[in-house]
């Protein structure tokens, strides 16, 4: 995944839309995740995920929130300047390995 970047990270979690999900485009071009925002979800499994942003980014490349028994392997992102690769809001059993910021 590849894109403009250049955001700041945000301070809050997204509002609950049930009636609008799953459109992509739904809170604008607000979002939490420099690269990929789960929420509400069971057992994911993400390998091989490379993030590319081309302007400096302060979001974390990756956000679960309230996700449960999940693993990540091989997640690599160029641009961030993030702390973390993947930030967690209320999940659990999250596991990862290789994973590196660039």
């Amino acid at each position: 995944m590849e894109h403009a970047g250049g955001e700041q990270p945000m301070s809050g979690r997204l509002p609950e839309n049930l009636d609008g999900y799953p459109e992509n485009r739904m809170f604008g071009r607000y979002n939490p995740a420099g690269g990929l925002y789960v929420r509400h979800a069971d057992n994911i499994i993400v390998e091989n995920f490379r993030v590319r942003q081309r302007n400096t980014d302060y979001r974390p490349p990756v956000v679960l929130d309230d996700v449960t028994n999940s693993r990540a392997r091989e997640l690599q992102s160029t641009g961030s300047e993030s702390p973390v690769m993947i930030q967690t809001i209320e999940s659990s059993e999250i596991m990862l390995e290789g994973c590196e910021l660039d």
